[in-house]
C-alpha cells in the first residue's frame, strides 16, 4: 500500500486530532444517544465502525504508525502513547489481497537479491535478471502491471 500510495481509507470514518492509545479495545457499538460530546470516543475505547477482520491504518504516531488488522474481542497490538495523528477504517479490496499474497510468496522465492548482477568464478557463472535500469529485478518489477489500477498519484 506504501508502494502504490494507497491505503483504500473509509472515507468520512476517520479519526484525527489528539490520540491516546492505552490498554483499550476498539469499542464498535456506537450508541446514539450517549450524552457524549464526541461519540467516536469513549473513556476506554477508540469507537470506529470496524467489522471483524477488518484493516485499519495508524498514522502520525512514533511506535504504532502501521497497518493492522481488527479481530472483534482482541486487544490491540500497539503500545502506549498519545500523539496528534488519524486513525482510518480501511475498505482493501479482496483481488489486492490476493495479489499481496502472491506478493509476500514472491518475495520468499526470490528474496534479496542484492545489488550484484552477475558473477563467475571457475567453470561457474551466474547472472540475474534485471529490470529497464539495469538493477536487479525486484517484486515491485514483476507486479507493477497488476498494481497499477490500484495506484494513486503521491
Amino acid at each position: 500500500m506504501n508502494h502504490i500510495h494507497n491505503f483504500f481509507p473509509v472515507k468520512g470514518a476517520a479519526i484525527t486530532g489528539k490520540i491516546t492509545i492505552g490498554e483499550w479495545i476498539f469499542d464498535t457499538h456506537i450508541d446514539a444517544t450517549a450524552d457524549t460530546k464526541d461519540l467516536r470516543y469513549s473513556g476506554t475505547a477508540i469507537r470506529l465502525p470496524l467489522q471483524d477482520g477488518q484493516y485499519y491504518l495508524i498514522s502520525g504516531s512514533v511506535f504504532n504508525d502501521g497497518v493492522y488488522q481488527y479481530r472483534k474481542g482482541d486487544t490491540a497490538p500497539l503500545q502506549e502513547e498519545t500523539f496528534d495523528g488519524v486513525v482510518v477504517p480501511l475498505a482493501i479490496p479482496k483481488p489486492f489481497l490476493s495479489l499481496v499474497d502472491e506478493i509476500s510468496e514472491w518475495q520468499a522465492k526470490n528474496g534479496n537479491q542484492g545489488a550484484y548482477q552477475s558473477e563467475s568464478f571457475g567453470g561457474y557463472s551466474y547472472s540475474r535478471a534485471t529490470n529497464s535500469k539495469g538493477e536487479a529485478y525486484t517484486w515491485q518489477d514483476a507486479f507493477r502491471a497488476r498494481l497499477n489500477p490500484w495506484r494513486k498519484m503521491a
